[in-house]
C-alpha cells in the first residue's frame, strides 16, 4: 500500500508517479493508494490518478484507492470520473498518520 500525505498538486505529481509507477514495476499484486491523509488535489493530481488507473489496467494490475470521503472522492465525484476507479470506503477503518501509527 502507498499512503499519500498532504496536496497532490502540481508541485508534488512527479515525484508522486515516479513513486507510484515504481511501486506497479515491481509488484504482481493489486496496488491500494491510501488517499485519507490528502489536504487537496488539483486538476494535475486527478490526471496522474487517471494515467495511473489507466497503466495499472493496460498491465493487469488493480488499482484502488483507499478514501473516506476526503477531497480526492471529491475531486473524482466533482469530474464525473469516481465510477472509473475501485473505491474502497475507510469511514470505519482507523485513520493512519504519515508515521503509519493508528489515530
Amino acid at each position: 500500500m502507498i499512503i499519500w500525505v498532504g496536496e497532490v498538486t502540481w508541485r508534488q505529481v512527479a515525484e508522486l508517479r515516479e513513486s507510484l509507477f515504481d511501486e506497479m514495476d515491481q509488484h504482481d499484486t493489486e496496488l491500494c493508494v491510501d488517499v485519507r491523509l490528502v489536504t487537496e488535489i488539483d486538476r494535475i493530481g486527478v490526471a496522474l490518478l487517471i494515467g495511473a488507473n489507466l497503466r495499472a489496467k493496460a498491465i493487469g494490475r488493480p488499482l484502488s484507492l483507499l478514501d473516506a470521503n476526503g477531497p480526492v472522492t471529491v475531486e473524482l465525484t466533482r469530474a464525473r470520473l469516481i465510477n472509473e476507479f475501485t473505491m474502497t470506503e475507510a469511514s470505519t477503518l482507523p485513520r493512519v498518520t504519515p508515521t503509519g501509527t493508528p489515530d
